[in-house]
């Protein structure tokens, strides 16, 4: 799979996989900066100047490197990438002492990139009558834990039938 990236700082790095672990890829700092949330606390805003495009049926996760637990802060910002090329990875952290924090500088690995595929699913929902039937007493029914009649069979597009695996 090859994902397009554009670099909207002149000087921004090219996602590099993990080392050893392979799971991931790199995001490094290109400019740091600070605000503060609402509850007095400060954010450590870190730029990484690239755009990525992730394909559709795919979602772009951050998590944070392995060398987080020498730090003091802790990943606020919404996990998941912008799909879009022309939008900036930002990743922004929030300290959690209130000494000096132990924080990232620009050029170091801020976050890990994961590229995850995104399964369509459809719910069906689930009625427990267990426990409401063991507590008062009762026998459960036969087909317990499993769709009702009206339920067996579910049409989708294309007029084919969808059955459930509990009713197959």
């Amino acid at each position: 799979m090859t994902i397009k990236f554009k670099k909207i700082l002149e000087d921004a790095v090219q996602p590099v996989r993990v080392a050893n672990s392979g799971t991931g890829y790199n995001l490094v700092a290109k400019s740091v900066a600070t605000d503060v949330n609402e509850r007095g606390q400060i954010n450590i805003v870190y730029r990484t100047g690239i755009g990525v495009e992730i394909p559709d049926g795919f979602i772009g996760l951050l998590t944070s490197p392995a060398e987080i637990e020498k730090k003091t802060i802790r990943m606020c910002s919404t996990p998941v990438v912008p799909g879009s090329i022309d939008e900036e990875i930002v990743v922004k952290y929030t300290t959690t002492t209130d000494v000096i924090p132990a924080v990232y500088n620009v050029g170091d690995v801020i976050a890990n990139l994961h590229i995850i595929p995104v399964e369509n699913v459809e719910f069906m929902e689930f009625i427990d009558m267990t426990s409401s039937a063991t507590e008062t007493g009762q026998s459960l029914p036969e087909n317990e834990g499993e769709p009702t009649s009206s339920e067996q069979t579910d049409t989708v597009s294309g007029g084919e039938e969808n059955i459930p695996e509990q009713a197959q």
